[in-house]
Parts: structure tokens; sequence; C-alpha cells
């Protein structure tokens, strides 16, 4: 079950290290958060990434390392790997102020996993 980060009736837009998406992310929950997601398992688009993280991606995505994805709009903006030594792999690119944002928000989920 995908849950929306929500609150006062809109989707939620500061961030920071317990912010609701960073907690999602760290726990590597499914969430939905308007143009932001977080979903299990591989991917399902790899919308604007560019190489080589596109390859780096597909390579540990066939190798069935991918467990946890993140994405803004269709894009993969960074990715769990590994089940024994877990990892969060954030692309340094950027694309746009609303996936800089988003990119924050993984970033924030790292000291919690």
């Amino acid at each position: 079950m995908t849950a929306t980060l929500r609150q006062y009736g809109r989707t939620v837009r500061s961030y920071g290290g317990d912010h609701p998406i960073a907690v999602a992310i760290a726990e590597r929950r499914p969430f939905r958060a308007g143009a932001m997601r977080g979903e299990v398992g591989g991917p399902w688009s790899f919308g604007r990434l560019p190489e080589p993280w596109l390859s780096r991606l597909d390579d540990a995505d066939r190798e069935n390392r991918v467990t946890f994805v993140i994405y803004s709009y269709a894009t993969p903006i960074a990715w769990w790997v590994s089940r024994s030594d877990p990892r969060l792999v954030i692309p340094d690119e950027h694309y746009s102020s609303t996936t800089t944002r988003h990119q924050g928000y993984a970033r924030a989920a790292l000291p919690q996993s």
C-alpha cells in the first residue's frame, strides 16, 4: 500500500531529517507526495536519467539488487541497492528546483538509514 504524505490537506513541502518523506525513504516504505514517489522493487521508468547512471541502475536491477526506487516525476533520482549491505545511491544530477528539493528529501534520509 502506498501512503500519500499530506499535512493539513496538502502535500508536505518542507524537509529535514525527521520529515515524513525522509523517514519513508529511510525505512523504504512506499509513498506518494505530489510528483515524488517511492516504490519497492526495481525501476518502472528511467525518465531523464542520464548515462552512466542509467547503466548503473539497469545493471543493478538486472542483478536484483535494487530494492527501492525514489522518483521525481518519472525519473529515478535515488535508489536503494543490495539486501545484505543496503546503501542509498543518489546521482549527482540537476534537473529542476522541484527535483532538487526531492533530492534533498533523499539526502535527509541518509542519517536515518
